[in-house]
Protein backbone atom coordinates (compact mmCIF):
# COMPACT_ATOMS: atom_id res chain seq x y z
CA UNK A 1 0.00 0.00 0.00
CA UNK A 2 1.52 3.45 -1.00
CA UNK A 3 1.04 6.66 1.50
CA UNK A 4 1.05 9.85 0.16
CA UNK A 5 2.08 12.94 2.10
CA UNK A 6 1.14 15.96 0.78
CA UNK A 7 3.42 19.01 1.76
CA UNK A 8 2.31 21.49 4.57
CA UNK A 9 2.30 24.22 1.75
CA UNK A 10 0.08 22.40 -0.30
CA UNK A 11 -2.46 21.22 1.81
CA UNK A 12 -6.27 22.98 2.25
CA UNK A 13 -6.13 21.44 6.16
CA UNK A 14 -6.56 24.17 9.16
CA UNK A 15 -5.21 23.08 12.12
CA UNK A 16 -6.12 24.72 15.03
CA UNK A 17 -4.45 24.18 18.40
CA UNK A 18 -5.38 26.24 21.37
CA UNK A 19 -2.93 27.13 23.76
CA UNK A 20 -4.95 28.27 26.05
CA UNK A 21 -8.64 29.82 26.79
CA UNK A 22 -9.70 25.88 25.75
CA UNK A 23 -13.38 25.85 28.20
CA UNK A 24 -11.94 28.57 30.10
CA UNK A 25 -11.82 32.44 30.57
CA UNK A 26 -7.90 34.04 29.67
CA UNK A 27 -5.21 32.93 28.55
CA UNK A 28 -6.49 33.59 24.75
CA UNK A 29 -4.13 32.20 23.03
CA UNK A 30 -4.55 29.79 19.41
CA UNK A 31 -2.34 28.46 16.81
CA UNK A 32 -3.99 28.39 13.49
CA UNK A 33 -1.39 26.14 10.73
CA UNK A 34 -2.37 26.36 7.16
CA UNK A 35 -0.48 26.36 4.24
CA UNK A 36 2.71 25.88 5.41
CA UNK A 37 2.17 29.21 7.64
CA UNK A 38 1.73 29.70 11.50
CA UNK A 39 -0.30 31.92 12.90
CA UNK A 40 -0.87 32.76 16.70
CA UNK A 41 -4.30 34.72 17.19
CA UNK A 42 -4.25 36.50 21.13
CA UNK A 43 -1.57 35.90 23.56
CA UNK A 44 -3.47 36.90 26.72
CA UNK A 45 -2.88 35.90 30.86
CA UNK A 46 -5.29 34.39 32.96
CA UNK A 47 -6.64 37.06 35.45
CA UNK A 48 -7.52 34.70 38.17
CA UNK A 49 -3.69 33.30 37.95
CA UNK A 50 -0.29 34.33 38.90
CA UNK A 51 3.05 34.59 37.35
CA UNK A 52 4.07 32.07 35.13
CA UNK A 53 1.15 30.03 35.07
CA UNK A 54 -1.09 32.91 33.81
CA UNK A 55 0.35 32.77 30.97
CA UNK A 56 -1.04 30.60 27.52
CA UNK A 57 0.87 27.19 27.12
CA UNK A 58 3.75 28.55 25.07
CA UNK A 59 6.27 25.43 26.09
CA UNK A 60 3.87 23.72 23.38
CA UNK A 61 5.41 25.50 20.08
CA UNK A 62 8.78 27.25 18.84
CA UNK A 63 7.71 30.74 19.27
CA UNK A 64 10.33 31.09 15.74
CA UNK A 65 8.49 29.10 13.83
CA UNK A 66 5.17 31.52 14.22
CA UNK A 67 5.26 33.86 11.78
CA UNK A 68 2.45 36.44 12.42
CA UNK A 69 1.29 37.43 15.45
CA UNK A 70 -2.73 38.93 15.15
CA UNK A 71 -4.16 40.60 18.55
CA UNK A 72 -8.03 40.77 18.46
CA UNK A 73 -8.46 43.45 21.14
CA UNK A 74 -7.27 44.90 24.25
CA UNK A 75 -8.54 43.00 27.07
CA UNK A 76 -5.49 41.28 29.27
CA UNK A 77 -6.93 37.86 28.72
CA UNK A 78 -6.44 38.05 24.86
CA UNK A 79 -3.29 40.50 24.80
CA UNK A 80 -1.50 40.42 28.87
CA UNK A 81 0.80 38.14 27.76
CA UNK A 82 1.94 40.34 24.56
CA UNK A 83 4.68 42.10 26.11
CA UNK A 84 6.17 38.93 27.54
CA UNK A 85 6.14 36.63 24.30
CA UNK A 86 7.27 40.05 22.33
CA UNK A 87 10.80 40.37 24.86
CA UNK A 88 10.92 36.63 26.30
CA UNK A 89 10.64 34.44 23.39
CA UNK A 90 12.00 33.29 19.99
CA UNK A 91 9.31 35.40 18.20
CA UNK A 92 10.46 37.39 15.50
CA UNK A 93 7.36 37.57 13.25
CA UNK A 94 5.47 40.94 12.58
CA UNK A 95 2.57 41.36 14.75
CA UNK A 96 -0.62 43.27 14.00
CA UNK A 97 -3.86 44.87 16.05
CA UNK A 98 -6.47 47.15 15.28
CA UNK A 99 -5.85 51.15 16.10
CA UNK A 100 -8.42 51.10 18.99
CA UNK A 101 -6.23 48.28 20.69
CA UNK A 102 -2.58 49.51 19.98
CA UNK A 103 -4.10 52.66 21.49
CA UNK A 104 -5.10 51.37 24.74
CA UNK A 105 -3.79 48.18 25.28
CA UNK A 106 -0.37 49.44 26.92
CA UNK A 107 -2.78 51.17 29.51
CA UNK A 108 -4.58 48.40 30.72
CA UNK A 109 -0.89 46.56 31.16
CA UNK A 110 0.42 48.83 33.02
CA UNK A 111 -2.27 49.29 35.48
CA UNK A 112 -2.49 45.54 35.95
CA UNK A 113 1.34 45.27 36.64
CA UNK A 114 0.70 48.46 39.15
CA UNK A 115 -1.53 46.28 41.04
CA UNK A 116 0.16 43.05 40.87
CA UNK A 117 3.33 44.76 42.08
CA UNK A 118 0.86 46.25 45.01
CA UNK A 119 -0.21 43.11 46.12
CA UNK A 120 2.99 40.82 45.84
CA UNK A 121 6.07 41.44 47.29
CA UNK A 122 7.46 38.70 44.53
CA UNK A 123 5.95 39.80 41.20
CA UNK A 124 6.95 36.60 38.36
CA UNK A 125 6.03 35.91 35.06
CA UNK A 126 4.56 38.87 32.90
CA UNK A 127 4.86 41.08 35.89
CA UNK A 128 8.29 40.80 36.59
CA UNK A 129 9.55 43.45 34.59
CA UNK A 130 7.43 46.33 34.90
CA UNK A 131 9.01 48.42 31.97
CA UNK A 132 6.66 47.22 28.38
CA UNK A 133 8.18 49.00 25.21
CA UNK A 134 5.14 51.66 24.03
CA UNK A 135 5.45 49.88 20.54
CA UNK A 136 7.62 47.11 19.58
CA UNK A 137 9.52 47.57 16.17
CA UNK A 138 7.67 44.03 15.57
CA UNK A 139 4.00 45.80 15.89
CA UNK A 140 2.00 47.17 12.83
CA UNK A 141 -1.38 49.14 13.44
CA UNK A 142 -4.16 47.73 10.92
CA UNK A 143 -5.66 51.09 10.00
CA UNK A 144 -9.51 51.61 9.23
CA UNK A 145 -10.46 50.50 5.89
CA UNK A 146 -6.99 48.79 5.34
CA UNK A 147 -5.75 46.05 3.72
CA UNK A 148 -2.40 44.07 3.86
CA UNK A 149 -1.21 40.72 1.69
CA UNK A 150 0.80 38.82 3.97
CA UNK A 151 1.94 35.64 2.89
CA UNK A 152 -0.70 34.30 0.87
CA UNK A 153 -3.22 36.00 2.98
CA UNK A 154 -5.14 38.70 3.39
CA UNK A 155 -5.87 40.87 6.54
CA UNK A 156 -8.53 43.51 6.72
CA UNK A 157 -10.71 45.24 9.44
CA UNK A 158 -14.28 44.78 8.45
CA UNK A 159 -17.31 47.20 8.23
CA UNK A 160 -20.84 46.49 9.34
CA UNK A 161 -23.44 46.49 6.97
CA UNK A 162 -24.00 50.41 7.54
CA UNK A 163 -20.31 50.81 6.62
CA UNK A 164 -18.68 51.55 10.00
CA UNK A 165 -15.59 50.09 11.17
CA UNK A 166 -15.98 47.24 13.51
CA UNK A 167 -12.70 48.62 15.37
CA UNK A 168 -12.23 45.56 17.91
CA UNK A 169 -12.78 42.87 14.73
CA UNK A 170 -10.08 41.93 12.36
CA UNK A 171 -10.59 39.45 9.44
CA UNK A 172 -8.07 36.90 8.15
CA UNK A 173 -8.64 35.71 5.10
CA UNK A 174 -7.43 33.24 2.82
CA UNK A 175 -7.90 31.67 -1.08
CA UNK A 176 -10.45 29.49 0.54
CA UNK A 177 -11.48 29.88 4.24
CA UNK A 178 -11.70 33.30 5.91
CA UNK A 179 -11.14 33.58 9.61
CA UNK A 180 -12.90 36.38 11.78
CA UNK A 181 -10.96 37.16 14.95
CA UNK A 182 -13.46 39.62 16.82
CA UNK A 183 -13.95 41.11 20.63
CA UNK A 184 -15.20 38.52 23.81
CA UNK A 185 -18.98 38.51 23.58
CA UNK A 186 -21.58 36.45 25.10
CA UNK A 187 -25.02 35.54 23.54
CA UNK A 188 -26.89 36.93 25.74
CA UNK A 189 -28.00 40.41 25.29
CA UNK A 190 -25.90 42.89 26.56
CA UNK A 191 -23.21 41.33 27.82
CA UNK A 192 -19.73 40.23 27.20
CA UNK A 193 -17.27 37.56 28.27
Amino acid sequence: MLSLVVPAEESDQLLIRPLGAGQEVGRSCIILEFKGRKIMLDCGIHPGLEGMDALPYIDLIDPAEIDLLLISHFHLDHCGALPWFLQKTSFKGRTFMTHATKAIYRWLLSDYVKVRLAQSDTATGPCKNTHYPSHPPTMVRLEERGRFHLMQLFLTQPHSSAGLCLRQTLRLETEILPVLLCKSSSRLDGERL
